[in-house]
């Protein structure tokens, strides 16, 4: 899981001879001391027995000093975020586990093969921006492999705390357990809350007219939402829908959902949730709701259940999955309002109105896949919470709503603006060939 925000406060903790030993217990004795978000994880690593080693200060008092040389790490007082600083004796707080990214300046990661080795890895950082990073990751990575994905994050200032089993986080909904063991140093990051967008969902079409599916139009009467999620990390709505519409971006390589056999398989679910090419979640229909779907190799396709597919990322982005479920939800609760599906309820034969692939898989109307319960418990949800905010949002009385034609037309005007394919002006006269080839020809760049 990675964090990324405004950092409020920061502070280490230890344990050593407190009967906390993990970072549940960590983030729920002390997640109140201060405003904000806060994500718990471990830090510092100990030499067997277990004792503290390296230089290490923790609230004013230095519980190790193994090296009398002055070793760079981060420094800070209480109520200060960390800076580089070579003087322990300066700061109420210090630590100095693996400095990674100095000024945007790659350290020696010389460290031996113990802990280069791919492992679990947590670390710490941040960006020119002045935003920072926390991460805990569920994937493997050696010690040069996450300096990359931290310079390639644009981490400019950044260090590698302990790892393996005793990589950790506890946010109040996602846990990290590592391998379980005991760990002694933990840091606490306060972010900002960030603001919550409460507006009424869009739902935007392009619908995947090539695809056989589409064409096939074998109509269904609606039943129920199954969800799904891609497989593939690829956030990106354009991989799936096509052609670009100003919002998606563009696909280069022809194997999107908007093919006839895409990958040369009969597929296509009713609509998918992703990135546009900005980095904004959108909801994106492709098919018409009563057409069948072929999303789910099994009965539900023809049971009438809606499919759409949430783009996946690498798993372990929480500010990404929060979006992404959000947008789900309202999706779900937009069908189950047009449709007048209970969330909570049961189709006429008998199975859930709401559920997902894996769900399906188990009640034997499904394939065996299991989307989307690989990816939900690692944020602390469930289908059953699905469900669940899929009611609360229908029962908030918020609108939800699909791009209109007028909406469409003000949308395109501006587009083609900003794109410099047209000047926006006489937007219902006749237009001439000539005109039409010069559009076409600032559209894709003025390239002869």
């Amino acid at each position: 899981m990675i964090y990324t925000g405004k950092l409020a406060y920061v502070e280490l903790y230890d344990t050593m001879g407190i009967a906390r030993t993990n970072v549940k217990q960590v983030w729920e004795s002390r997640h109140g001391r201060h405003p904000g978000h806060c994500i718990v994880t471990n830090a510092h690593w100990f030499d067997p027995g277990p004792k503290q080693c390296g230089n290490y200060k923790v609230d004013g008092v230095v519980l190790s000093n193994q090296w009398p040389n002055a070793l760079t790490g981060f420094g800070w007082d209480n109520g200060t975020l960390p800076q580089w600083t070579s003087h322990m004796d300066n700061y109420n707080n210090f630590v100095c586990t693996m400095p990674a990214l100095i000024a945007g300046k790659r350290q020696n990661m010389d460290y031996g093969a113990g802990v280069e080795r791919a492992a679990a890895r947590t670390w710490f950082g941040r960006k020119a921006d002045g935003e920072w990073c926390v991460e805990v990751t569920t994937t493997n990575y050696t010690l040069d492999g996450i300096v990359d994905r931290m310079a390639g994050l644009g981490i400019v200032d950044g260090m590698v705390f302990d790892g393996s089993g005793s990589s950790q986080l506890y946010d109040g909904t996602t846990h990290i357990k590592g391998d379980g063991r005991t760990i002694y140093s933990y840091l606490l990051c306060w972010f900002e809350e960030k603001e919550k967008e409460d507006e009424p969902l869009t739902v935007y079409q392009q619908m995947a007219t090539k695809n056989k599916c589409y064409i096939t139009g074998r109509k269904i009467t609606p039943c129920g939402v199954m969800v799904h999620s891609t497989g593939a990390n690829n956030p990106y709505l354009k991989r799936y829908v096509q052609p670009d519409d100003g919002r998606l971006g563009v696909n280069p390589y022809a194997n999107s959902m908007n093919e006839y056999q895409p990958g040369g398989r009969n597929v296509c679910p009713h609509a998918f949730v992703g990135k546009l090419a900005g980095g904004s979640v959108a909801a994106y229909q492709i098919l018409p709701w009563d057409v069948e779907g072929w999303h789910a190799g099994g009965d539900a396709n023809t049971l009438g259940y809606i499919g759409f597919e949430i783009c996946e990322d690498g798993l372990d982005d929480a500010e990404y999955f929060n979006a992404v479920y959000e947008e789900a939800v309202a999706l779900t609760a937009y069908l189950c309002k047009m449709f007048g599906f209970d969330p909570q309820g049961k189709t006429a034969q008998g199975y859930p109105t709401v559920l997902c692939h894996s769900e399906g898989a188990a009640l034997g109307i499904a394939s065996n896949h299991g989307d989307v319960m690989h990816w939900f418990p690692r944020f602390g949800k469930t289908m059953d919470d699905f469900r669940a905010d899929v009611a609360k949002r229908i029962n908030s009385g918020e609108e939800d709503k699909p791009v209109t034609y007028e909406e469409e037309k003000a949308a395109a005007t501006e587009w083609v603006k900003i794109k410099d394919i047209s000047d926006g002006t006489r937007p219902y006269d006749p237009i001439q060939r000539v005109e039409l080839w010069v559009m076409l020809w600032r559209m894709f760049g003025g390239e002869k």
